[in-house]
C-alpha cells in the first residue's frame, strides 16, 4: 500500500548540516506540543517549538560534530529532566532539558560516540533512564549509571562502529541485570564488508 505524505512544516536554523535530533516536552504547553532539539555538524544545538516554529539557539558549543542525541522522554519517563549528546570528540554529555545547562560529562570512549539508548532492569521501580548504553567507533559499548555519573561496564570486541539498544525485560520480577543488543558495522576485506555481527549481552548492574 502506497502512502502519500505531505510536509506540514520545516525549520531552518543555520548553514550547518543537521546530524541528529531528539524531542523534549514543551516549555509552554499552551503554545507547543513538544520541542525538537537538533545537533549539527559544527557542534551546535538548536531548539524548535512545534507547532509554533519558535527557534532558540542553545548556548553550549560542542568541540566537534554532534553524532547522537537521546532524550529521557523517549523512554516513557513521565517527568523527564535531561537529554544526552554523543560527540565526535569521544565524550557523552548530559544536559538539563529545561535550561540546557551542562549537567555532566562522561569520559571513557576513545573514538566518536555513534549511538545511545536507555535500558531498564526488570521490576525496577526507579526511573527507566537510570542506565545509559553508548556505542562508539572504538568498537565498544559502554554502560553508565546516569545518576551516579559512573561507568558500570565496557562491552568490547565489536568490528568497527557500534550501534546499541536496550532490550525490554522479559518479566516484572526484580533483577540486578539488564539486557542489551549491539550491532557492529563490520570490516572491509577484499572490497566486501565482513564480520558485521549482532550480539546480546546480560550485564549485572551491581558488579558490571
Amino acid at each position: 500500500m502506497q502512502v502519500d505524505w505531505e510536509l506540514s512544516k520545516q525549520f531552518i536554523s543555520d548553514s550547518q548540516g543537521i546530524r541528529v535530533a531528539c524531542f523534549l516536552p514543551p516549555s509552554n504547553p499552551d503554545v507547543d506540543s513538544y520541542r525538537v532539539v537538533t545537533g549539527n555538524q559544527g557542534g551546535g544545538l538548536c531548539e524548535f517549538g512545534v507547532p509554533s516554529g519558535s527557534l532558540k539557539p542553545i548556548d553550549f558549543q560542542h568541540n566537534h560534530a554532534v553524532t547522537a542525541l537521546l532524550s529521557s522522554s523517549s523512554n516513557g519517563d513521565k517527568n523527564p529532566g535531561f537529554y544526552v549528546s554523543g560527540c565526535k570528540d569521544n565524550l557523552v554529555r548530559i544536559f538539563d532539558s529545561s535550561t540546557h545547562d551542562l549537567m555532566a560529562t562522561l569520559k571513557g570512549h576513545e573514538k566518536p560516540v555513534t549511538s545511545m539508548a536507555f535500558v531498564s532492569a526488570g521490576g525496577s521501580t526507579t526511573c527507566n533512564c537510570d542506565y545509559l548504553v553508548t556505542g562508539s567507533w572504538d568498537g565498544t559499548a559502554k554502560v553508565w549509571d546516569v545518576h551516579r555519573r559512573a561507568l558500570l561496564a565496557t562491552l568490547p570486541g565489536h568490528e568497527n562502529s557500534t550501534c546499541v539498544t536496550g532490550l525490554v525485560p522479559t518479566n516484572d520480577q526484580p533483577t540486578t541485570t539488564i539486557k542489551i543488543a549491539t550491532g557492529s558495522a563490520g570490516l572491509a576485506q577484499n572490497n566486501q564488508i565482513q564480520g558485521h555481527t549482532v550480539r546480546i549481552w546480560t550485564v549485572d548492574i551491581q558488579t558490571g
